[in-house]
């Protein structure tokens, strides 16, 4: 290690990794706040349910549903809903892009998506801060 950096050290390093997961965390809730003030909630129904178990991590529940846009156009659409796996011809809230009424997603509750955005930042932040204080030197 060159001597200029050798008083540096490595802490900068997880200083600079729980600076970007807080704002990975805000880019993340401005995505959440345009789509809720913008993106039009609707009710689909489930069409295939499909449930995956792989070691690979692509496991997890997918659901094909069927909603109509606002115009009356049909669409399909598929997520992973990520706190419940519906049945099929049941019911599924959904949100669309008015301006792309193809471009869905199944609606998260917003205390899920509020849950992400708190614990990732915390731990952004508490990552930061040990960082500063030293607690991270080896």
């Amino acid at each position: 290690m060159p001597d200029e950096l050798a008083d540096v050290g490595w802490g900068w390093v997880t200083v600079a990794a729980g600076v970007f997961l807080v704002a990975i965390m805000l880019k993340y809730l401005m995505m959440i706040w345009r789509r809720r003030r913008t993106w039009v909630v609707t009710e689909a129904t489930v069409g295939k349910v499909r449930t995956r178990s792989s070691s690979s991590g692509e496991g997890g529940t997918y659901v094909n549903y069927h909603y109509t846009d606002s115009s009356g156009e049909r669409h399909m659409g598929v997520d992973s809903p990520w706190f419940r796996a519906p049945k099929r011809k049941s019911k599924l809230q959904v949100r669309y892009d008015p301006e792309h009424p193809g471009m869905s997603e199944a609606l998260m509750p917003l205390w899920g998506e509020l849950a992400i955005v708190a614990l990732i930042s915390a731990s952004g932040v508490a990552l930061t801060l040990m960082s500063l204080a030293g607690w991270m030197d080896a």
